[in-house]
């Protein structure tokens, strides 16, 4: 049951007489926000600032990550041409929007869904068209095979079937379907929801009386209510003086901070940044005593990449390796996640060549550069002097 169902029913009088600004939840059951147990979809899900910001960040950080495919000759590692099902998986979505939609997927319902929809010579998949998480049903185990169905149609997960699957980062034993975070996550999306709900209706139309009307004598019930009517009438659209014989009127000033909400809404993304693993400096939130620069939003990069994004690329890539022929692995740049300026870049590649842990080819593939004719500039180090030098496609030498 949620926090604001549990909370005791306040009338809309009681509120105005007695405004207490620790009661967020007794407000929300008056107005009817939260009463349900926690969020029911994804969509409802991501209608929340800080689940869409968290979602959007780590599946952007993903999909803008470039991709190799390489194989290994011993220590050797050679750069292989991207397949038709990493290149173009889609007749419908590019590479880099099927990723983010892949990884968004991923990101709430803790499961990547596609169907095969045709495959090479070898039955290897060669498109996958990729299946909104709510269209995947009654997922279980038959006979030791996964299956679900869409559509009313039963498939069978690959290799037994059409249906192509990569579980979420949350799986546990006797099952090889992930947690949905926006599932275990519902409670946090829902409270976080009737605040900004709240928030929303605080000036509409009633969290808090506007102004206040003080007869010289009691009017009774029916000169109060004219008396409201014909103040009203007179400040609607208008702006004009109004003129009060026998009461005085009075503006009550305030804020939805005054009821702790902004508190409550800015814990509420802590919470969301805490199940997602951003830091909150990513998705502009801010936590009380901290500074924000330039060497923790770098350290919180690094932080970001290894802690959040590091797993979700290692399950991707495993399974798109799992697709190609044999030998061939599929590899995410993730050092791109960290590209830094200029200068820096050049320092690291520097370091790196001078310890011989990477080729200039491989420097210039990361700057986005053709590659240098010549087998020395494949090889991890700075090559000799006077070694033949040129840009592949090019009929004069270059330095490298």
């Amino acid at each position: 049951m949620s926090i604001f169902r549990r909370t005791r029913r306040v009338t809309r009088d009681e509120t105005r007489s007695k405004f207490d600004p620790l009661t967020v939840q007794a407000y929300a059951a008056m107005l009817g926000i939260g009463s349900r147990l926690g969020v029911s979809s994804i969509d409802e899900a991501l209608r929340e600032a800080a689940t869409w910001a968290c979602v959007l960040i780590k599946a952007k950080g993903m999909a803008s990550t470039p991709v190799d495919v390489v194989r290994y000759d011993g220590e050797r590692r050679i750069p292989m041409p991207l397949p038709e099902v990493i290149a173009h998986p889609s007749t419908t979505m590019r590479r880099r929007p099927w990723t983010f939609a892949a990884a968004a997927s991923m990101f709430t319902d803790g499961n990547v869904w596609g169907l095969v929809t045709a495959t090479d010579s070898a039955q290897r998949p060669r498109m996958i068209e990729l299946v909104a998480p709510e269209q995947v049903i009654d997922r279980r185990v038959v006979d030791n095979v996964p299956q679900a169905r869409i559509d009313g149609e039963v498939h069978q997960l690959y290799p037994w079937g059409d249906l192509w699957h990569v579980a979420g980062e949350f799986v546990l034993p006797g099952s090889p379907f992930g947690l949905s975070p926006v599932g275990y996550g519902s409670r946090v999306t829902a409270t976080a929801l009737a605040a900004e709900e709240f928030g929303g209706q605080w000036f509409i139309d009633g969290a808090h009386p506007t102004s206040l009307i003080i007869p010289e004598a009691d009017p009774g019930p029916d000169g109060a209510a004219k008396l409201k009517a014909e103040i009203m009438a007179s400040t609607r659209g208008n702006r004009e003086p109004i003129v009060l014989s026998k009461a005085e009127l009075k503006q009550l000033q305030s804020t939805p901070s005054d009821s702790r909400l902004i508190e409550l809404m800015e814990f509420e993304v802590l919470q969301t940044c805490r199940r997602h693993g951003v830091p909150p400096s990513m998705v502009y939130a801010t936590v009380t005593g901290q500074n924000v620069t330039y060497s923790n939003v770098t350290q919180a990069d690094l932080n970001f990449l290894k802690h959040t994004l590091s797993y979700p690329f290692d399950l991707l890539e495993e399974a798109l390796t799992e697709l190609l022929p044999g030998g061939r692995v599929v590899r995410y740049r993730r050092d791109a996640v960290l590209r830094g300026d200029p200068e820096t870049r050049w320092r690291v590649y520097e370091t790196r060549l001078r310890t011989r842990t990477i080729s200039v080819n491989e420097v210039r593939a990361l700057e986005d550069e053709p590659p240098y004719t010549g087998p020395e500039f494949d090889e991890p180090g700075v090559p000799m002097p006077g070694e033949a030098q040129g840009a592949s496609g090019s009929d004069e030498g270059g330095a490298a």
